[in-house]
């Protein structure tokens, strides 16, 4: 069961003063993990887990995620707090299928690329790169919620449990195979 906190500002009484939103950079929101291929017999769905690396609470108004297909989906309307998770489910924020062989996922603010993932054999013109295919029933998570050296390939592992809105549990890697 996830509960997220989705407070963000608040404005000051009689006096008029507001506290603004923090205006995010690119980095500091990371998609974090991906379930793209569930177990329809389990009443698993699809979804795509984003982190807020931050201290501030940031408000998605004006931004979108994506895959290959081109065909952004507002996440007008959510607000992150600061270190805490968000889980987009198909279906509620996002009407896309993600490709169980593979896809791109772009998160964007405005047109700002602000992260982006390829995982499996989806072609983006460096296959080596890409993180690995979850397969049924399991997920691909960072390593680590705040590290993204835009290289899929090491920066996401296969999660040893799937744990949607919380730490990602990741298998170690021996890349002498």
């Amino acid at each position: 069961d996830c509960t997220f906190n989705t407070s963000a500002c608040n404005s000051g009484g009689g006096g008029g003063s507001y506290t603004p939103i923090y205006q995010p950079q690119a980095g500091d929101l990371v998609i974090n993990e991906i379930f793209p291929e569930p177990d329809y017999q389990k009443a698993e769905n699809e979804w795509i887990e984003i982190y807020n690396k931050t201290d501030k609470s940031i408000d998605l108004t004006n931004w979108s995620i994506e895959d290959n297909t081109n065909k952004p989906k507002s996440l007008t309307g959510i607000v992150l707090a600061p270190k805490s998770f968000y889980l987009l489910t198909k279906g509620e924020y996002f009407t896309f299928s993600l490709n169980n062989s593979g896809d791109i996922l772009i998160l964007k603010n405005g047109e700002t690329i602000i992260d982006q993932v390829v995982y499996g054999d989806f072609e983006d013109g460096n296959l080596e790169d890409n993180a690995l295919k979850p397969g049924k029933s399991k997920s691909i998570g960072r390593n680590t919620e705040s590290k993204d050296t835009n290289n899929d390939k090491s920066d996401f592992a296969l999660c040893s449990n799937v744990t949607p809105g919380a730490m990602n549990e990741v298998d170690k890697i021996d890349w002498t195979d």
